[in-house]
């Protein structure tokens, strides 16, 4: 198992650490497939409290970005930065390790100040390090497919099985996820509308901004990301 980060967004993570007196957080947006954990974007935490040897994240955050995903893709876990560690082997703290355990599959990725990181990750087997490899992204790149009135995100070297035994079930998990938020009256199940926007950090990846306070909210986290180059908007609505 390795977590694969696009050098670009691995170099300006470090360059947002290394001069931070602070500890800071974020959420790793990609896709898990074979033996990689595949980094696409990079989202800060939205804060409550932070300080140079902890944060604490408000929830919503984490909310509003994994409700904005296209099928396909989701949280990879956390990198967070450990200003007080100058070692070349940074390790998760106990709080880390808790983390860990409660978002069983997601990796925790410990950077501090001089670039030097670490991964770890709790699966069956408990909590096991993982490598961390930062290059370029050719074949791992994401490929768009657009699926049954929704956008799915897989790796470009995803072969035609693979993709007939994958494109049903993450078909369905963003169903299920869109359903979860609909409301119901005497007319049935109402599902909320929303529409398209277009991120782009190295790659341009779409995602859902629901109608309401919720999409206000979503699109400021979506738009004000230190890691956003630009936000381009979907001219029809996928309903």
């Amino acid at each position: 198992m390795k977590i694969l980060f696009e050098e670009t967004l691995w170099m300006e993570l470090l360059s947002d650490i290394k001069e931070e007196p602070l500890e800071r957080a974020y959420h790793l947006v990609g896709s898990r497939f074979r033996d990689k954990l595949i980094v696409y974007e990079i989202f800060e935490f939205r804060y409550v409290d932070r300080s140079p040897s902890f944060v604490v994240s408000d929830p919503m955050g984490r909310i509003l970005l994994t409700n904005s995903l296209p099928a396909g893709l989701r949280i990879l876990g956390i990198v967070h930065s450990h200003p007080f560690d100058n070692s070349e082997n940074p390790k998760p703290s106990a709080i880390d390790i808790e983390l860990a355990k409660e978002y069983y599959g997601e990796a925790i990725v410990t950077i501090n100040n001089a670039g030097y990181a670490t991964a770890v990750i709790y699966e069956d087997d408990g909590l096991i390090d993982i490598n961390i490899e930062v290059r370029r992204l050719d074949t791992e790149k994401p490929e768009i497919v657009y699926l049954q009135n929704t956008y799915c995100v897989v790796p470009t070297l995803m072969t035609v099985f693979e993709r007939k035994m994958y494109f049903p079930r993450f078909y369905a998990e963003d169903i299920y996820r869109l359903y979860l938020m609909s409301t119901y009256d005497k007319e049935g199940i109402r599902p909320p509308t929303y529409r398209w926007i277009w991120v782009r950090q190295v790659f341009e990846i779409p995602h859902k901004i629901f109608e309401g306070t919720m999409g206000e909210k979503q699109y400021v986290l979506l738009s004000t990301n230190r890691f956003t180059r630009a936000i381009r908007e979907e001219v029809e609505e996928q309903q």
